[in-house]
């Protein structure tokens, strides 16, 4: 019997500069996962635009973990920092 509880990743973003605000499509592989804890996981994505935030050049992505039937949380802010509390 398969006892992997079935998690998404999703990678979502919030792009608004002054004076303009845009879709920006993410293409993310594979769409979701469903793994034992500890073990390690591998996803990628692309965008259909730049990622760069327009003043400070930092990568503006956020990555959200859902489990079935919860809200997102957050996990991975600014593309690569550890959110506390994820391991």
């Amino acid at each position: 019997m398969d006892m992997r509880a079935p998690t998404q990743l999703l990678g979502l973003l919030l792009l608004c500069l002054p004076g303009a605000c845009g879709d920006i499509v993410m293409t993310q592989t594979p769409g979701s996962l469903a793994e034992s804890a500890g073990e390690r996981v591998t996803i990628s994505f692309k965008s259909s635009q730049s990622l760069l935030w327009d003043s400070d050049h930092k990568d503006n992505l956020a990555w959200y973990q859902q489990k079935p039937g919860q809200t997102p949380k957050l996990i991975i802010s600014w593309a690569s920092h550890r959110h506390p509390g994820f391991h």
